[in-house]
């Protein structure tokens, strides 16, 4: 958390606007979001962790936890791609400077492209186990069925709603 709230610091100013309420700040907020991605928790379930557990508030300065709310809207204003860009590269820049081998590692991708489709894959497997559907098996049939689905089915191909129809399809 301490980590992550570190990044955070050299990612953010402290507050998104001067006329902010400045109950948390913007590094604050974002290792909140790095604490309920490693913990593949929903925004309610990170509130409650924190809520429960004054060391992690205690790590980065918070005197309370966020309301989901706040955690879900730090997630729209954070989380863009610029942003997260810059946050691997100073993630591989202090993994150099620590003496670690990056340029084989699962830390380095390559190139831009080969980030973004890394990032693809990512979240795609990330947003299947947040919905309890096996990546591989969910991947292997998007893989085969997307050529011959129109745009207008896009949307059934998302892991939740792929998921609702292998259970009616299985029953």
């Amino acid at each position: 958390m301490r980590a992550a709230h570190e990044l955070g610091a050299q990612l953010f100013d402290e507050h998104a606007h001067r006329f902010s309420r400045r109950d948390f700040t913007l590094p604050q907020l974002f290792a909140c979001l790095v604490l309920r991605e490693h913990q593949k928790k929903s925004y309610r379930g990170i509130e409650a962790l924190l809520r429960d557990c004054s060391d992690l508030r205690d790590a980065v300065g918070l005197s309370r936890a966020p309301d989901h709310n706040t955690i879900c809207r730090a997630f729209t204003h954070l989380i863009k791609p610029a942003r997260m860009n810059r946050a691997l590269d100073l993630t591989v820049a202090a993994a150099q400077a620590k003496g670690l081998d990056v340029t084989g590692g699962s830390v380095f991708v390559g190139n831009p492209r080969g980030g973004r489709t890394a990032a693809v894959l990512g979240s795609l497997t990330s947003t299947c186990r947040r919905h309890d559907v096996d990546p591989q098996r969910y991947l292997t049939q998007l893989l085969t069925n997307l050529p011959a689905t129109p745009l207008s089915q896009l949307d059934a191909w998302l892991p939740d709603r792929w998921k609702l129809y292998q259970a009616v399809a299985a029953g």
